[in-house]
């Protein structure tokens, strides 16, 4: 005799085990994440935006040594979640020191 299978019954495990493997990949990926983020912080300096200032200026004043300011930019806009160099008035950009 010949076993009968359920398939909505296996089609549930296949869907509840992988939501389970989501939500448990989800929750390690913001674990690291905010880990990265709070090691930033400690590491840089906040400056607020003031009239006149532009990415390049602001970043030209904390480059590390032997840093290409490119390079920097490009740290400074990821590490702030910036799309574009436009920076508005008041604005705190934190800069990271190396």
């Amino acid at each position: 005799m010949k076993r009968k299978i359920n398939y909505s019954e296996k089609a549930k495990r296949q869907r509840r085990n992988l939501m389970m493997f989501l939500v448990v990949g989800a929750m390690i990926t913001m674990w690291f994440t905010m880990g990265a983020t709070a090691e930033m912080e400690d590491e840089g300096v906040l400056v607020t935006v003031q009239p006149g200032d532009t990415m390049w200026e602001i970043c030209k004043e904390t480059l590390p040594e032997n840093t290409d300011i490119r390079d920097y930019i490009y740290k400074v806009k990821y590490v702030n979640k910036l799309k574009t160099m436009e920076l508005e008035v008041g604005q705190e950009i934190f800069l990271p020191y190396a």
